[in-house]
């Protein structure tokens, strides 16, 4: 029965955007089940872990597949969210040190894309786990 308390949260994501592969305008983001306040939590991550795994499964509809995954920014800084995404992608997930990623970016555009940009950043390495039930649950909500 401990196993069921842990899976008794779900979420719906509805922040798929429109360039997603499930994406509906006034689709509501809501929690399905019950749950203490962690495993909510815990549904939240694993709902952006799968759907950027959908994401990932569509674009390599069209494009070589993914060698790797690379993270940045405020989000990225949820270790549970890079190794869920690690597990349910099969890629290591790499996470760069620099939180402020989405603000770098918008500088680096600015100062027009010099060579030396923030080359020496270190980076935290995710590699994928067997985590079958991860995996079993993405491709469960695929269909």
């Amino acid at each position: 029965m401990a196993g069921d308390s842990l899976r008794a949260a779900a979420v719906l994501n509805g922040i798929a955007g429109l360039g997603g592969p499930f994406w509906k305008p006034d689709f509501a983001s809501r929690f399905v089940g019950a749950g203490e306040p962690w495993q909510k939590a815990v549904a939240v991550v694993e709902s952006i872990a799968f759907l950027l795994q959908a994401n990932i499964e569509e674009m390599a509809k069209h494009m070589p597949p993914a060698a790797r995954i690379r993270v940045s920014g405020g989000v990225s800084r949820i270790d549970g969210l890079c190794r869920r995404l690690a597990a349910v992608s099969g890629l290591p997930v790499y996470r760069r040190d620099d939180p402020e990623a989405t603000a770098r970016g918008i500088g680096y555009l600015a100062a027009g894309r010099p060579a030396s940009w923030n080359k020496d950043a270190a980076e935290e390495i995710f590699a994928p786990e067997n985590k079958r039930g991860h995996r079993r649950r993405t491709s469960a909500g695929a269909g």
